[in-house]
């Protein structure tokens, strides 16, 4: 794929981890019964979407999801994960051409995963689940286009979200 760069790619992810989940922590303590009904909603809204192939409401959805999940931040940690939210765009957009049928499939889970971590104020497995979930995004476009490329920021973000991750859940 024509412009694709590896190590853009890993250090955008991983700096999307390491940003969100420290977001999603300070969302989770005031996550409403409205903002888990909203999120089902633009849960539901990605499913029909992808169903249709209309990525434009997906993308609009899938960015709704994400900023209600972390939605607790501050503006400058909001304009923070927007900038790198909007650069990964394009990476996902591969993944979904890479497999244009079954795209969806394990992102559905893990979004419906993290909600119900996020419901139920289960910081180590809402972050964790954060994490891997742009992993294995990260992981997947890297695999289809560069699959000669080691994986390297975006290990150690993971390994650090899921030590804390554990250490929180002590």
């Amino acid at each position: 794929v024509a412009g694709l760069d590896p190590a853009e790619l890993d250090d955008v992810y991983a700096s999307r981890i390491l940003l969100e989940t420290l977001a999603l922590s300070l969302t989770l303590a005031d996550f409403t019964p409205a903002r888990q009904r909203e999120a089902k909603r633009m849960l539901s809204a990605m499913r029909q979407a992808a169903r249709t192939g209309d990525f434009a409401v997906w993308f609009d959805s899938h960015a709704g999801f994400h900023r209600l999940i972390t939605a607790g931040a501050g503006a400058a940690l909001q304009r923070q994960l927007t900038t790198f939210a909007d650069r990964t765009i394009r990476y996902i957009r591969i993944y979904q051409l890479s497999e244009p049928v079954g795209w969806q499939s394990a992102g559905e889970v893990e979004h419906a995963a993290i909600l119900a971590a996020v419901a139920e104020h289960d910081q180590a497995a809402a972050l964790s689940g954060l994490a891997h979930h742009l992993e294995r995004t990260a992981a997947r476009v890297l695999a289809d286009c560069a699959p000669g490329y080691e994986i390297n920021a975006v290990t150690h973000a993971l390994r650090l979200v899921d030590n804390g991750a554990l250490t929180a859940a002590s």
